[in-house]
């Protein structure tokens, strides 16, 4: 929910109508910032915020959980990633198959962009600072993907061929030097009690 600067995982609850599909009902909504200064990304928040209690009856609270998770570490050897130069801008670019070239991205936006790939909520405990420059390929079709455990990960990367794209979880090991552990965190949830279908104008 951009709105609360919270992730899918951390949203429980919601609207008990459906359509007749089973589906979420999707609506388009348009609206117009007051003035003619671009506004700033908390501005934008704080309008989306006004505008899912004004046209939804958005009503909820938040409580803290602790939940499995998993955690990105550094493996046992040195991470395989070039800390990039000072002042280069951040490019990701996906080329053949599942193959990413990463250029200045921090740790954090990394686990951003692979963490909805996983089973658990994914968190970015490498301690590495900064960005990073490397090349990141895999295969999710291939046995396993990001759904095996962290611990069958390990041992199968010791087995597969470093040549070809493997599943996720070992294409960090392989080309990173980093790999994923279990693990529980507690973490904030916004509960919805209460929301309704939007007015029309």
């Amino acid at each position: 929910m951009p709105a609360y600067k919270l992730r899918t995982f951390q949203v429980s609850g919601g609207p008990e109508w459906r359509d007749e599909t089973g589906r979420n009902q999707l609506y388009d909504i348009e609206a117009r910032v007051p003035g003619t200064d671009t506004p700033t990304t908390d501005e934008v928040r704080t309008m989306l915020q006004t505008l899912l209690v004004e046209r939804f009856q958005l009503k909820f609270h938040r409580e803290t959980k602790e939940l499995p998770t998993y955690d990105l570490v550094v493996g046992n050897s040195p991470p395989k990633m070039k800390p990039s130069a000072p002042e280069v801008e951040t490019k990701v670019a996906s080329t053949a198959r599942l193959r990413t070239n990463y250029t200045n991205v921090s740790m954090s936006e990394l686990v951003l962009r692979i963490g909805p790939l996983f089973d658990r909520p994914l968190f970015d405990k490498t301690d590495l600072r900064g960005g990073y420059d490397f090349t990141l390929e895999y295969m999710p079709s291939l046995p396993g993907g990001a759904q095996m455990s962290p611990e069958e990960a390990a041992a199968f990367a010791k087995l597969y061929p470093a040549d070809d794209a493997p599943p996720l979880l070992v294409a960090l090991q392989q080309q990173l030097g980093l790999k994923v552990m279990s693990a529980k965190e507690q973490i904030e949830i916004l509960t919805i009690d209460h929301v309704e279908r939007p007015s029309t104008n």
